[in-house]
Parts: structure tokens; sequence; C-alpha cells
């Protein structure tokens, strides 16, 4: 992916006038990677997270013009590589929902640490789970181990949507059915059939 994808320009060429030509800088309303227009740009590539954060009460505030809501950006980065720790996502949520701000609400950000960590523990276990479903020599349980995986990943991949959507119920729901068939898998891995 060149940065033409998201910043518009010419990738044809080498000569850097011509690579830049048409590039608006993000300050500019109708920059692709003006904050207004980042959610949509970053959604051609990640459609799941972006259809995800349009349903969500910051998303509204958005289009209302609110520039202090996060996008993309805010928790990702600006090359949108970044995933954010959960203490730094409660430090970010706090900013607005901390005591004596616009959106006080000091148990949403510390919802968001302890959700987010839980998430990217689970994300690490389902790591570690694939390495030792991968060494399973035995054609037939190591398919059976493949789908309890991906009946794992399932609802992972939910709550992660749900916390694009800031849904923080839906998201802690989701994660408890992950780590429940995370730990059945696990189980499984530890204590093989005869």
């Amino acid at each position: 992916m060149g940065c033409e994808r998201c910043h518009g320009g010419d990738a044809t060429t080498f000569e850097s006038m011509l690579a830049h030509r048409n590039v608006l800088n993000s300050a500019n309303p109708a920059s692709p990677v003006n904050r207004r227009n980042l959610s949509t740009t970053c959604g051609t590539c990640h459609a799941g997270p972006f259809v995800a954060f349009r349903k969500s009460q910051h998303f509204a505030l958005l289009e209302k013009g609110d520039s202090r809501v996060p996008v993309c950006s805010t928790c990702h980065g600006a090359a949108g590589y970044s995933r954010p720790s959960a203490r730094a996502l409660e430090t970010q949520c706090a900013q607005c929902h901390g005591p004596n701000r616009i959106a006080p609400r000091a148990e949403r950000a510390e919802a968001a640490r302890v959700l987010y960590g839980a998430l990217h523990e689970s994300r690490d276990l389902m790591k570690t789970t694939r390495s030792l479903v991968g060494r399973v020599s035995d054609k037939r349980r190591r398919a059976e181990l493949d789908e309890a995986y991906q009946q794992a990943e399932v609802p992972l991949v939910q709550a992660v949507q749900a916390g694009h959507e800031f849904v923080y119920d839906a998201l802690k729901e989701r994660l408890s059915v992950a780590r429940q068939r995370i730990e059945a898998l696990l189980g499984q891995l530890a204590n093989p059939k005869p």
C-alpha cells in the first residue's frame, strides 16, 4: 500500500512534484485525511471497524462537526499501524470522559482500560494457542482443534467490533464468550483424548 491510497497523488512517478500534485493538506476539509473524512478513508480497507464506528455516538458527533471526538488516528496513530495499550486508551478516553471534562464519565475511561487489557490478553492467548495447535501432528485432532480455534476467534473479532462502536457491554459479553472458548481450547490441548 502506497501513500496515494490515503493521501492521493500519483504513485506512477518518482518525480516529487508530480507525485504530490493534487495532494491536499489534512487541514483542508476536502482532504481524505481530514478528521471528518478519515474514518471513510480508513474504511476503504478496514470495512468492519468502519461500519462499527459509524454506529457509534462518537461518529454521530463527528458528523455534527465536533472536533473533539476520537477518529481512527486518535487510537491507531497517523499511519494506522498502532494498537494502543490499555493504559494509553484510558488516558485518551479521560481527555473527554475524565473528571471536570466535557463528558465526565470517569468510569468509561477505566472500563476501557480494563476491557482492552482483557482483550489484549485474549489476543496473546490466541497467538499462543495458534502455535500449540500448529504443533499437533494428528490430522483429525488438529482439524478439531482448528475448528475450536475458529470458534474462539469469532467472539474475539466481535468484541473488537463492539470496541469500535464504543459499546462496552457488548465488548464485555463477547470477550467473556471468547475467554470461555479459549480456555476450553487450552483444556483440549492440555488434556488430549486417549
